[in-house]
């Protein structure tokens, strides 16, 4: 099942009517729905912001035995950079428009006071779940510094592999691939 943030790619939804808080309850309705209807997964894959989301509800499922993320936050409120001086519009109160990728998202000021309340370093160390960590090292969106950091406070088992020219999105399929390969091996000692 592949999951989007409230109003991104195909998900339906407001994203400026979301907060950060928003995906962890879409990923815990998601696991329940699938634990009535097919099965309960075993795995996440979550990919940037998704990873922060992931961690947190992890941490609430017993069923989850590990969790993979590609070119993630070490800080949820890392994204407050690329908000440059907008962020004096939006401490003002104000909404305001997030363009990333191409494309332009709404955003309130809920999203990010809810932001500065994610805690990642305490999230991954109380994971206690394996963890392996794709970065690469041309992701001018997240720097390979934010992995580093989820790598060091994570509790072991854990695994680190650097993609030396993956972009954010691993737009080149030969990353894609090699990503999805080194998952598919990875895995399956958790299950």
């Amino acid at each position: 099942m592949r999951i989007d943030f409230t109003g991104l790619s195909e998900s339906d939804g407001d994203f400026g009517d979301s907060n950060s808080s928003t995906p962890i309850d879409d990923i815990l309705a998601a696991n329940k729905l699938l634990q009535e209807h097919y099965q309960l997964p075993a795995i996440f894959i979550a990919h940037s912001m998704g990873e922060t989301a992931s961690y947190a509800a992890a941490n609430q499922l017993s069923n989850i035995k590990a969790i993979i993320s590609i070119a993630s936050l070490s800080s949820p409120s890392h994204v407050l950079h690329h908000f440059g001086d907008t962020l004096k519009h939006i401490n003002s109160g104000n909404d305001f428009e997030f363009h990333v990728a191409g494309k332009s998202y709404p955003i309130k000021p809920q999203f990010l006071s809810d932001l500065k309340n994610h805690d990642l370093d305490t999230t991954t160390h109380n994971l206690k779940k394996a963890v392996l960590i794709f970065h690469g090292e041309n992701d001018q969106l997240v720097n390979i510094e934010h992995a580093e950091k989820i790598f060091a406070t994570a509790q072991q088992p854990k695994s680190f592999v650097s993609l030396d020219t993956a972009d954010h999105v691993l737009s080149d399929k030969k990353d894609a691939s090699y990503v999805a390969e080194v998952i598919y091996s990875w895995v399956q000692r958790y299950i």
